[in-house]
């Protein structure tokens, strides 16, 4: 019975401490730890550190961006991906519906269940629906890793939205890769 028991109990800790190790990760990193440790990691991924902006810069998904580390409490809870270079209507769109179909077809995400599904469509007036309306351009995504499902990946969320640029009609994209768990909860109210 002590055998059973201690089976038991050390496969539940495993299993916590796998549950907690298990968080969002950019590029194969961990969106976690201090802001010097990610700028570092990133660094010796490729990217360039520009210290008079506190941002890195480098290439992603085909892409030139600027990446910003947000944290809380000393501890990242966010990557944010943007890029470099604005769009123009035509060229937004089929960007969002390739970053949209690239996510689907990547067995490493699920799309969020309370997110819209689906491609802009051709005639959709992005510029007028964000102007005018307010509209915002978004898709929602839960990173998993083998073995886990939707409740296992809820602090693993990983989505990107179309902005619009503060002067004329162009447009950019940015991806956030968030670590829910290291997200500020109310904590300081």
């Amino acid at each position: 019975m002590k055998k059973i028991f201690a089976l038991f109990l050390s496969t539940f800790l495993f299993a916590s401490l796998f549950a907690q190790q298990s968080v969002t990760t950019f590029l194969g990193i961990p969106v976690d730890g201090t802001e010097l440790s990610m700028r570092q990691k990133l660094i010796n991924k490729g990217f360039r550190y520009d210290p008079s902006y506190d941002y890195l810069e480098g290439e992603f998904n085909g892409r030139s961006v600027d990446l910003f580390i947000k944290t809380n409490r000393d501890k990242v809870y966010r990557i944010a991906v943007v890029d470099k270079y604005y769009s123009d209507e035509t060229e937004i769109r089929i960007r969002f519906n390739n970053l949209y179909r690239q996510f689907m077809n990547n067995e490493k995400y699920i799309l969020d269940p309370m997110d819209e599904v689906g491609v802009l469509p051709e005639d959709e007036d992005i510029d007028y629906n964000i102007s005018i309306k307010n509209k915002q351009y978004e898709r929602s995504f839960l990173q998993v890793s083998k073995g886990e499902g939707i409740s296992d990946s809820v602090d693993k969320s990983v989505w990107f939205v179309i902005k619009k640029a503060e002067y004329g009609d162009k447009f950019y994209i940015i991806i956030f890769y968030d670590n829910k768990r290291n997200a500020a909860h109310g904590e300081d109210l």
